[in-house]
């Protein structure tokens, strides 16, 4: 029997070392539905889906018994314990933040400018995030806010005061306000009507 394992295993070792050689698999890996760059626009709409679930959230109303539940009574009792705010960080607050990020940056800003003006994008996603930020501060109380969004950067955010939190807010509004240009003009409605003199003013 020792011989035997004596020829088997020089046998084995040699097929293993043969039998693995560098393959090019090409690109079978490679996910064609996956985008490979930022679409702001994309980003914008996935942020915007969330309003939604702001705008109809009935917990606050269930806890304070101005409505009540007829068949799923879990609200009405209390009983739903699991709600937290990680879903709009981890959704549409990264999202916009991402918009922000690549909107200022001039190495992203040129080719972000194919989705509107850049400053309007900046814009409207700083608004959007303080719309989510005062739903947050207002059902949770203290939240991260001047540190969050940071990533791996900073994994324990301080949690800011609501007051903190809403004065911040005021000024990123007024800072979006400031933002607002009237685009850049480059939609082939403008440009007909400006090219046959029909239009002299967009307001």
């Amino acid at each position: 029997m020792k011989t035997y394992s004596k020829i088997i295993q020089p046998i084995l070792l040699s097929l293993v070392f043969l039998g693995c050689e560098n393959v090019d698999f090409g690109d079978t890996n490679s996910d064609p539905d996956v985008t490979t760059t930022v679409v702001s626009s994309g980003l914008l709409t996935f942020a915007e889906r969330y309003i939604g679930d702001v705008v109809t959230d009935e917990m606050g109303d269930l806890y304070t018994q101005h409505i009540s539940q007829i068949t799923y009574t879990d609200g009405s009792r209390y009983t739903d314990l699991s709600a937290d705010s990680d879903y709009l960080y981890q959704n549409p607050l990264i999202n916009l933040k991402t918009i922000i990020d690549f909107n200022s940056d001039e190495q992203y800003s040129l080719e972000q400018s194919a989705y509107g003006s850049n400053a309007n994008q900046i814009a409207v996603a700083k608004i959007l995030m303080a719309y989510y930020y005062q739903f947050m501060t207002d059902r949770w109380g203290m939240m991260p806010y001047t540190e969050a969004l940071q990533g791996t950067e900073n994994t324990y955010p301080v949690f800011d005061t609501q007051e903190a939190i809403y004065d911040g807010l005021f000024t990123d509004i007024d800072d979006a306000l400031a933002l607002i240009d009237d685009g850049a003009r480059t939609n082939w409605r403008y440009s007909f009507w400006r090219r046959y003199g029909a239009l002299e003013k967009i307001c």
